[in-house]
């Protein structure tokens, strides 16, 4: 990834305050790592330099789209401050999940809420690249049962609990105020099936996840109010196994809630963590809506190494609807159940709900579904 292929233009309108904040060396609430006490004078002086090369050469240059699923010209100054710092990582440039899981209930799974081990880690001490192991409190092996020497403010052992969903703005009166990182442990048995796939699916948490599994960091999630599910086939062992998330819920400018909102702003995983097992090939998405000829649109995908070419079948038991449609070379799905004079829409005098049921390969997701259209 060279500098200047990012859109300066963009730099310029939503993130000067960031090029401010470098040329007066003081800290910046998004990206310590600049000017953080112990980093070299060096890396101060290349920051300079990279952002004036950034700013002044490569304006040009249009965003790239390949690198990064989820990077956009606002991820830039978090990119370049990865590119120019060694010993931190910028976690403010990870791409968001490409993979969604609709309707995780309706499958087999596990529920992981509860009570769940936390430590405040108001440096960020767990998201450096070079920690001593006392730090590393993601890895869930140096409880000072079995490693002497381990710092106790890290030692999982002895942690305090809070219940998940929930968030420690409500729970912990100590940390009512605080908006920063926090680590959050829950170990948990399972017997993973060989063939079989294992996902796990966040209902929501405020506002940036990082998530370690046995160790193995799986991935990181932007944004407090949707949920986000990891492929973690494989990664599971028979027996314990420990999660661990980084939930920062340290707000700016461009996250939600912003610097300055009217809200409170709750840190914590807020929603349900399921663990979900499936098929090899699965129903990923689905989506049906009602069209304003009265028809019913419908989309599906598949996702598996057997997703194409497969028949997936739409039933409305009440509206006497059972209708096959078959997958492309992409796993996907798509087409219109005719128009049914018995079909009531939903509205909030008479919230119709239908049971709708998705089946695919023995498979079957049911949900309740109102349909309606809305025109301004």
């Amino acid at each position: 990834m060279r500098l200047e292929e990012y859109n300066c233009a963009a730099l310029w309108s939503t993130n000067f305050d960031w090029l401010t904040n470098l040329l007066t060396y003081r800290k910046h609430p998004k990206h310590p790592l600049i000017c953080a006490k112990d980093r070299p004078m060096k890396h101060f002086a290349l920051s300079i330099i990279s952002a004036a090369a950034l700013l002044f050469s490569g304006c040009s240059q249009q965003a790239p789209n390949s690198d990064t699923a989820g990077d956009t010209a606002g991820d830039a100054p978090a990119k370049i401050v990865e590119l120019i710092t060694e010993g931190t990582v910028a976690q403010r440039s990870m791409p968001l999940p490409a993979f969604d899981l609709m309707n995780p209930r309706a499958r087999n799974f596990t529920d992981l809420s509860g009570e769940w081990g936390y430590m405040p880690d108001p440096f960020r001490e767990g998201l450096r690249k070079k920690v001593i192991s006392q730090y590393s409190m993601m890895k869930d092996v140096y409880d000072a049962d079995t490693k002497p020497g381990t710092l106790k403010e890290y030692d999982w052992a002895s942690a305090p609990t809070l219940t998940v969903p929930g968030s420690w703005t409500a729970q912990v009166p100590e940390l009512s105020w605080y908006e920063n990182l926090v680590w959050l442990r829950r170990r948990f048995d399972a017997a993973p099936k060989a063939g079989q796939r294992y996902f796990l699916h966040f209902g929501a948490a405020n506002y940036e996840a990082t998530v370690y599994l046995n160790g193995e960091k799986i991935g990181v999630h932007q944004g407090g109010f949707t949920p986000f599910v990891f492929d973690v086939t494989g990664k599971l062992k028979a027996g314990e196994n420990s999660l661990v998330v980084g939930v920062d819920s340290e707000h700016g400018e461009t996250s939600i809630p912003p610097a300055r909102t009217d809200w409170w702003n709750y840190g914590g995983i807020t929603r349900p963590v399921l663990l979900v097992e499936s098929a090899p090939t699965l129903v990923r998405n689905y989506w049906l809506r009602l069209e304003d000829d009265g028809r019913i649109a419908v989309d599906v995908a598949l996702d598996g190494v057997k997703a194409a070419g497969r028949k997936v079948e739409i039933s409305i038991a009440e509206l006497g609807v059972s209708q096959s449609f078959t997958t492309g070379a992409d796993g996907m799905a798509s087409g219109h159940i005719a128009a049914n004079p018995k079909l009531s829409k939903w509205s909030p005098k008479s919230p119709k709900l239908y049971d709708v049921k998705v089946s695919f390969d023995g498979q079957t997701l049911a949900d309740r579904i109102g349909f309606r259209t809305i025109k301004v």
